[in-house]
């Protein structure tokens, strides 16, 4: 990604989440009893949805200027690993999952190279409610890592030149991993 649109990303990034904390909510409860001075009531608010809002009022500007950040980088073969999706999907709703795949189908109509791999221990949810999963999630699971290959991904990326320990995390992650699921 170009430093410049990354710069120009940033700051305009701050600037609509600071304007979204300078938003304020105010509540105001005026009583007022004439039967009694001793009367007490209660008001509850559903604040949290109302905070929520605030912070949904900046989403459309925050899409809009990443993805006109990420527009820059259109001639680039781009791949997205969603890894543990399986965990975003348990802790957002069925809206904000719609939010996230809205934002993410905006940046492959901008990236014709852009590709998105979700791994995750569940099967994605809402796929026949999101329009993007219905069209495009192929659902394929992955073939089990091999020994040598685990080997040379421990070795060429991490540096790992034990062969004793190579085993040893090939037997906890992927063979006993396998076990636990099959």
């Amino acid at each position: 990604m170009p430093a410049s649109a990354l710069k120009e990303y940033r700051y305009a990034r701050g600037y609509i989440l600071e304007k979204r904390t300078n938003r304020s909510l105010i509540l105001h409860l005026n009583q007022v009893s004439t039967e009694s001075e001793n009367v007490q009531q209660t008001m509850n608010a559903n604040l949290a949805d109302a905070i929520r809002m605030m912070g949904r009022w900046v989403e459309p500007e925050l899409k809009d200027i990443w993805l006109t950040c990420v527009a820059q980088m259109s001639d680039e073969r781009i791949v997205l690993l969603c890894d543990n999706y399986d965990v975003f999907q348990e802790r957002v709703g069925r809206e904000d999952a719609q939010n996230f795949w809205d934002v993410l189908d905006a940046a492959a109509a901008r990236l014709p190279g852009l590709r998105v791999v979700v791994a995750g221990r569940e099967s994605v949810y809402h796929c026949n409610e999101i329009r993007v999963l219905e069209s495009g999630l192929a659902n394929e699971p992955l073939d089990s890592l091999s020994p040598i290959d685990s080997e040379k991904l421990l070795r060429d990326n991490l540096g790992v030149t034990d062969p004793a320990f190579c085993e040893a995390v090939y037997t906890r992650l992927v063979v006993q991993q396998t076990s636990i699921v099959g």
